[in-house]
């Protein structure tokens, strides 16, 4: 693999990016907090008095005839006229306290959701400036008098490279072979 001068530039300028980071402080021109209104739904209960019910004898005229219908049936055939007078006292007795029951004061609870609006608070607008701008941006908290930026620098593209082209291998002038002559022998 062959490294170029420009591929061992972007190495080593990639492996310097994180170092280059700075923390840096924007001067906080104005801060304004963004409030958004929002519905909140809650039930709210009230309970009112139910004034008395005025008394009737309806309950003790109904209760002393079925008290001695049933005493009459119960009593036999010597003492139905005695069971039945003791039904009706019984049954009279019995519809008059169903009746005063019915007629005690009472109280009622009535719920009812009730929709209001709240402002809540979302974040700020905040104006800064840096560098001799003047920036905008959206916070979750108050920055105070400074805000806090990252600054990163921008790496400018890297130009166009020429693919490197090598030259041709020239060959090799290979020698002529030689032939060597036998050695004469004498004699």
């Amino acid at each position: 693999m062959n490294i170029t001068p420009a591929l061992l530039s972007t190495i080593a300028l990639a492996a310097a990016l994180p170092a280059a980071q700075a923390q840096e402080f924007g001067q906080v021109v104005s801060r304004t907090p963004v409030y958004q209104q929002v519905a909140v739904t809650r039930q709210v209960c009230s309970t009112t008095p139910t004034p008395a019910q005025p008394k009737s004898s309806s309950g003790s005229v109904v209760g002393a005839i079925a008290g001695g219908l049933i005493g009459s049936a119960l009593g036999g055939r010597d003492n139905r006229t005695f069971s039945a007078g003791l039904g009706a006292i019984g049954g009279a007795m019995l519809g008059d306290h169903v009746d005063t029951q019915a007629a005690k004061p009472g109280a009622s609870t009535v719920c009812q959701n009730q929709t209001s609006y709240e402002n809540r608070l979302q974040g700020w607008s905040v104006v800064y400036d840096f560098n001799g701008k003047r920036y905008t941006t959206q916070l979750a908290v108050d920055p105070g008098p400074t805000v806090p930026l990252q600054i990163t620098p921008m790496v400018p593209p890297m130009p166009p490279t020429a693919p490197m082209v090598s030259p041709a291998p020239t060959p090799l002038p290979v020698p002529a072979p030689v032939q060597l002559a036998p050695a004469a022998t004498a004699g």
